[in-house]
């Protein structure tokens, strides 16, 4: 695994290009547009307008292959310049589950995979994937990892009940990925982000299985181990024979977190109507305020972790407002689904 003071020619191209991150001022521009041609020329003033035909209105089929092109690039410069391979491959393993999950979705959905919302970030084998979920016998010639397959073999089973459950499945199986990275990167800031994302994702799935008719068949595949918010202690509030108050022994269990005060209006948000905006936005912001911390270093992985997570976010926020403006939203209905930006 490479040292902290190998990062530092990464992280001093990082710093060149953190300037060209969209602000919170660049947003601002965006929401009081008056009208959608405006709004395109405060998107031709930003870095990612080099994706974009800024001369023509933009549609919503526009927006996706341009905001996948912008955090492509992003990525070939870490992929370039990282002293190894683990953190290329802890960011693109992401991208690989969710193209899972896509995949899956379609499949038992009877749509064509081709219109599956696919990251070209990711590299597993879409067709392997789709031949695995189609077939009642795995395929000889499969080239898929024997985890994948486990998945896309148990999202067939559990999907068919529930969408919702290829989510979970997926979501545990990527958890796993990133303990194992953590573990080869040997490194106290990745192992802590990976801690503290799944703590984070452990509460989300939580709820999920809580809200859900086959929670507990799932449960067990669908919570991860994590240090204050583990496997053991959460399984046994899923079960139909638990005797206590599930809500408060969890909401007890949150306040371990660091982050258990930002999470509660999306965890009340969650238990009452079953609705996850708030919560999402809490756990990408919680996620977002750990990796800002290391900003400004010169050395180690987390100026190069948040500098590319600050390209998600921009992303989101700049999908959030679009959608905003073209649907006609209010103002302040934009501005409360914005995460907090790098």
């Amino acid at each position: 695994m490479a040292t902290a003071s190998d990062y530092l020619a990464l992280n001093g191209r990082i710093k060149v290009r953190e300037s060209e991150l969209v602000s919170d001022s660049d947003l601002e521009r965006i929401i009081d547009s008056p009208d959608m041609e405006h709004v395109m020329r405060v998107i031709a003033d930003l870095d990612v307008a080099e994706h974009f035909d800024v001369t023509k209105p933009f549609t919503q089929a526009d927006v996706e292959p341009a905001f996948e092109a912008h955090l492509d690039e992003a990525f070939r410069v870490i992929e370039e310049s990282a002293p190894d391979n683990v953190l290329v491959e802890l960011l693109r393993a992401r991208f690989e589950w969710h193209n899972v999950k896509s995949v899956a979705k379609a499949v038992l959905a009877g749509r064509s995979v081709e219109e599956a919302p696919l990251s070209s970030l990711g590299s597993w084998s879409v067709e392997d994937m789709q031949a695995v979920l189609e077939n009642e016998d795995v395929p000889a010639d499969i080239a898929l990892r024997q985890e994948v397959v486990d998945v896309l073999r148990r999202s067939k089973e559990a999907g068919a009940t529930d969408p919702r459950s290829i989510d979970l499945l997926a979501d545990a199986a990527l958890a796993q990925d990133w303990k194992r990275l953590a573990r080869a990167a040997k490194s106290k800031p990745v192992r802590q982000f990976v801690e503290r994302t799944l703590e984070l994702q452990n509460v989300r799935s939580i709820l999920r299985l809580f809200a859900m008719p086959n929670g507990a068949s799932i449960a067990e595949q669908a919570l991860v181990d994590a240090p204050m918010m583990s496997r053991e202690v959460l399984l046994p509030l899923v079960s139909d024979e638990y005797e206590g108050d599930r809500v408060e022994t969890l909401k007890e269990r949150m306040r371990l977190l660091p982050d258990a005060e930002q999470l509660q209006d999306g965890v009340e948000q969650a238990l009452q109507s079953r609705e996850f905006g708030l919560l999402e936005k809490a756990i990408d912001d919680a996620l977002m305020s750990y990796v800002k911390a290391g900003r400004s270093e010169m050395f180690g992985v987390l100026p190069t972790l948040g500098y590319f997570l600050g390209k998600e976010r921009e992303l989101t926020n700049l999908r959030i407002a679009l959608t905003g403006k073209q649907f006609g939203m209010k103002r302040e209905q934009i501005v409360e689904r914005l995460r907090d930006l790098y």
